[in-house]
């Protein structure tokens, strides 16, 4: 507990101390004022009120003063650095320049957009992306995970919304990125129930500040979601958030730029072919592509190796489609053995219906 913060609570509750004390010493040398019982009822309720007093404005306090955003003046991250996603580069360029060159869009009479929303599953670089936007229209960034605004409290959320919005009219130009909108900006209820009415009253308060302000003040809002049929769809509409643009698992070149980026530190055996990885990490998002790459490192040093092999690779590729490591009790093998059983079925029957090339056979879930 910060003392200089709380030292009026502090020297409040020692003289709450000090006034309790004289109030036993007084009733204890004047024994028929009032019995004991009652004086140990009096000073039991005053300890109480006084804990859950303190209790409550610790918590209001933290709620006050705990940051529900953060500011940044220079991202430092660039497009060089974010591999592949050449088609959404090109997309959020029209709002790049409109941002590096308002006055001019401005005397063309247009209206200036408010903001973008990335959609798509997680760990493809939607934040990253966000980041070098804003490092491309030399903006400031206030970055918010919209898990963070609200609380226990109601009222709570559009409280904190007013305080994200005002910030960014103090240092506009600037990009407000709302990650994880859907957690503030579902789709409004009524059925009575005091939850779904305190969301319904934080969508209303974002609605409200999105209105709030024109493309002329320098703002510009980017949201990300995975799940943006849940949003509400006064949120969606044109005029609040001009765009949805889906941010997908990468394609085989973003893929292949992404391993060429992730390996360029660290030394490959000359079995290791960058263009057969490619097409064993497909399906998988950003963040596995990294932490596969990441993991054969570790695979090949557990091994007192440090150079990386092909079945380092092939090792941590498995370990990431089933999530884990193979359990070897008795029933997991009879039931992989059934398994095995089964796709090698399937692989004979591919192998002579079709020129499918078979790369890998998994008698594991993934």
């Amino acid at each position: 507990m910060n003392f200089k913060k709380n030292r009026g609570w502090v020297y409040g509750l020692i003289i709450t101390v000090i006034l309790i004390a004289g109030l036993v010493t007084y009733f204890y040398s004047h024994p028929g004022s009032m019995s004991l019982e009652l004086i140990g009822k009096i000073v039991l309720y005053i300890i109480v009120a006084g804990f859950i007093v303190f209790l409550v404005r610790n918590i209001m306090q933290t709620n006050a003063n705990g940051s529900k955003y953060k500011i940044i003046k220079s991202t430092n991250v660039t497009f060089d650095q974010i591999a592949g996603m050449n088609e959404v580069k090109r997309e959020v360029q029209i709002y790049i320049d409109i941002m590096k060159n308002r006055c001019e869009y401005l005397q063309s009479g247009i209206r200036m957009p408010k903001g973008i929303i990335f959609e798509g599953s997680p760990g493809n670089g939607k934040t990253l992306l966000a980041k070098a936007i804003a490092t491309e229209m030399n903006v400031s960034f206030i970055q918010a995970n919209a898990c963070d605004i609200g609380g226990i409290i109601v009222g709570k959320g559009s409280q904190d919304l007013r305080k994200l919005f005002k910030e960014a009219r103090k240092i506009a130009p600037c990009i407000v990125f709302l990650d994880e909108i859907d957690a503030i900006g579902g789709k409004r209820m009524d059925n009575g129930n005091a939850t779904n009415t305190d969301s319904n009253r934080i969508v209303t308060s974002l609605l409200t500040e999105l209105d709030g302000f024109d493309g002329n003040e320098g703002i510009f809002v980017i949201a990300a979601t995975n799940r943006i049929d849940s949003l509400d769809d006064a949120l969606v509409r044109p005029g609040r958030f001009d765009r949805k643009i889906t941010i997908k698992n990468p394609d085989y070149q973003t893929r292949y730029e992404l391993i060429k980026m992730y390996v360029k530190d660290k030394k490959l055996s000359s079995d290791v072919n960058l263009n057969e990885l490619t097409w064993k990490f497909a399906g998988m998002c950003c963040a596995d592509i990294e932490n596969c790459v990441n993991s054969a490192a570790i695979h090949a040093l557990l091994n007192r190796r440090t150079i990386i092999e092909a079945k380092d690779f092939e090792q941590t590729i498995v370990q990431q489609k089933i999530k884990g490591y193979l359990l070897e009790n008795e029933e997991e093998i009879y039931q992989r053995e059934l398994t095995a059983y089964h796709e090698a079925g399937h692989a004979l029957v591919t192998r002579l219906l079709t020129d499918d090339v078979i790369d890998v056979i998994s008698i594991v879930p993934t």
